[in-house]
């Protein structure tokens, strides 16, 4: 995986043109580009769609909070922001998510930083080649103005802020005193800015900076960093080296086996990976057991590092989604020398996620492999689990070698049947799609009132990849998650009527990618009776898997037909009863001959009190009866007391008919 990344990140940073660039600083400014926050507005806002900047006027000696550019992917180069870094990380980034750190950490530890770093004998000489003197002397200047020394903190001063917002900080301060149970106490310095900032861009009362923009950034007189000539390659040296040299210089080991490209220079101690999910974050893989002994385990050298980097974070950012409920990284199996190669990759998440139809995006992507002179390409999917401010990453499902071509003409499959049956005319979401595997084989807010997403993902991902990798998937399992999940949608009246015949399609759909496991056929037994409805044989015979060879499953998918004429006319009688009435409802399904359905499963050895039942009931509602039908079901269900289908199996095919009728229903609606 490693190599994907390296190989990634090299194609990247050759199609941005960093191999051709001279300058060492403006080399390490376009790698950085690619390590920065990308720009993006924060759900919570509300109104703010800008970078809320800390303004320093040096010359007049004041501060003002304003709005800066629109915060958008076109600006990422502009505002050159990095995350703040760990709790115990020196603050040194002037263009960061975190705006409470420049009321009191940024400028003096930045200082700090800088000063600590100058002694040491390791990184001394980087930094006096590296960073101008004159940006020390910045970071001093600004600290004497505008900062005041309180019991041990630097802290914003107050009395500097610009003249036109002071009158509206003495407000905010004077009515937090007031709410504040003891007045000898000063206003935390974080929430008296927050609530500055809250009150002049949001218009309203807040504490907080949960909202606050992606990005916000320390500006001197006006100008961004990168805009002051004098301090512009001092401050990307800066940051270059916090993010990626010193653990060359501070950690590394000269003269050694870089484990990816297998030449002999310095590689690593410390790996600064984004995505720690490799062997080595855990000390039972070092020698002695030791941190310091880390590079034996997985060496690095610096061109490696770069490419590998700048391939994650490009991955991080531009191929990450959602599939099923979870979230994952597209890796690319990239092709060397194609412009446009994350076009392609892009689309592959929309593919997977459409809910429109497939053939649109399958047509883009080909017209790209044209472009580029190929018929196919590779990729991985990474699915993982990284709580928000977490650094742990857990794997969850890694589904490699993927092929486009592959999973095209498996998608293929899902819009023949829906052209093939009209299913996109009869309501908005009745088209058949990928990701019904979630939605009918696996809990969700329709089958559950609480839903664990970590308790199944594992088996939704198995599923996928087996659909990706065209591997058999189980029938029996198949059915006996549906009726599970079915059994507790009917039992909250959150049902999809057309679900069971849904299902009938998609088995058929995996059935075509690989031969189903487990489908059992009949050993004995013949029909004489012919089925009469040529709506009834076509579906047994499109749908062999499930139907073909096996009468008593065509003996119950009948008597499912007939179930839902009863139902129809139960629902036809009560409407008419109640014609006229505020109070009236369509009688729920849960109201009608499906409550005598036992969800759970009904014994082979029921079957003829079943049937009974139903005669019974069809002489008492008067239902229309397609020919031959009785006699057609009877031939087919002989026997079947001493099946070994499971209960569940028959209710199943039961539902089939039932369902396969409502849609015959729904389809003569939409002819007339």
């Amino acid at each position: 995986m490693i190599n994907l990344f390296k190989a990634l990140g090299e194609c990247v940073l050759q199609k941005a043109g960093y191999y051709n660039i001279k300058d060492d600083t403006e080399k390490r400014k376009l790698f950085l580009d690619f390590q920065s926050i990308v720009p993006k507005l924060n759900k919570k806002e509300e109104q703010v769609s800008n970078a809320i900047c800390l303004d320093f006027d040096i010359k007049k000696e004041t501060f003002n909070f304003i709005l800066d550019k629109e915060l958008s992917i076109d600006n990422r180069e502009y505002f050159f922001g990095f995350p703040v870094g760990a709790p115990r990380d020196k603050k040194k980034f002037l263009s960061t998510n975190n705006m409470p750190c420049f009321y009191t950490k940024v400028i003096s530890e930045s200082i700090d930083y800088l000063e600590d770093r100058r002694n040491r004998t390791k990184s001394r000489k980087w930094f006096s080649e590296n960073i101008s003197q004159d940006y020390d002397e910045l970071l001093k200047e600004m600290r004497e103005t505008f900062y005041l020394e309180i019991e041990g903190e630097c802290i914003l001063n107050k009395d500097c802020i610009d003249p036109d917002k002071k009158d509206s900080l003495i407000k905010i301060e004077n009515k937090l005193l007031e709410q504040q149970k003891d007045k000898s106490k000063r206003i935390p310095i974080d929430i008296l800015y927050n609530s500055l900032i809250n009150k002049e861009f949001y218009n309203k009362d807040s504490k907080k900076d949960d909202h606050f923009p992606s990005i916000n950034m320390i500006k001197v007189n006006g100008k961004h960093i990168l805009e002051c000539e004098k301090h512009r390659r001092s401050y990307i040296n800066l940051v270059y080296y916090d993010l990626f040299e010193r653990f060359f210089i501070e950690k590394g080991k000269v003269d050694k086996i870089c484990h990816i490209c297998g030449e002999k220079s310095n590689v690593v101690g410390d790996v600064p990976l984004l995505m720690k999910f490799y062997g080595t974050t855990n000390n039972l893989f070092f020698e002695n057991l030791k941190d310091t002994e880390a590079y034996k385990s997985f060496s690095v050298c610096k061109a490696c590092l770069m490419k590998i980097l700048t391939g994650m974070k490009f991955t991080s950012n531009d191929f990450r989604d959602y599939l099923l409920g979870n979230v994952c990284y597209l890796i690319p199996e990239i092709d060397k020398g194609e412009p446009d190669f994350d076009k392609k990759y892009k689309k592959i998440f929309k593919l997977l996620r459409s809910d429109k139809g497939y053939m649109h995006d399958i047509t883009i992507i080909n017209d790209l492999l044209k472009q580029a002179n190929r018929k196919n390409f590779r990729f991985n999917l990474l699915f993982f689990d990284s709580p928000p401010g977490s650094q742990v990453f857990d794997i969850i499902k890694y589904i490699s070698n993927i092929e486009y071509q592959n999973i095209s003409d498996n998608l293929k499959l899902f819009d023949k049947y829906n052209k093939e049956y009209n299913l996109s005319l009869i309501g908005k979401n009745s088209s058949i799609k990928l990701y019904d595997m979630r939605n009918h084989l696996f809990p969700s807010e329709f089958s559950h009132n609480k839903v664990d997403p970590s308790l199944f993902r594992k088996d939704i991902l198995d599923l996928l990849e087996a659909f990706l990798h065209r591997n058999s998937m189980n029938y029996n399992v198949l059915i006996k998650r549906f009726m599970n999940i079915y059994r507790l949608k009917f039992n909250r009246n959150k049902i999809d009527e057309l679900s069971p015949f849904k299902m009938i399609l998609m088995l058929s759909i995996f059935n075509k990618i690989k031969q189903l496991k487990g489908v059992k056929v009949m050993e004995a037994g013949s029909c004489v009776t012919q089925i009469q409805p040529e709506e009834y044989k076509n579906f047994f015979k499109e749908h062999h898997v499930v139907y073909g060879n096996n009468s008593h499953r065509q003996g119950l998918f009948l008597l499912g037909t007939i179930i839902n004429c009863i139902v129809y006319a139960q629902q036809k009688k009560s409407s008419a009863k109640s014609e006229g009435s505020a109070e009236h409802k369509k009688m729920k399904p849960s109201s009608t001959f499906l409550k005598k359905l036992n969800y759970n499963g009904v014994h082979a050895r029921r079957i003829n009190k079943l049937v009974s039942e139903v005669q019974n009931y069809a002489q008492i509602y008067d239902i229309y009866e397609e020919p031959g039908i009785w006699g057609a079901m009877m031939d087919r269900l002989q026997g079947i007391e001493k099946s070994t289908m499971k209960g569940e199996e028959i209710v199943f095919y039961i539902l089939t008919g039932i369902s396969f009728n409502k849609y015959l229903g729904f389809t003569k609606n939409l002819e007339k």
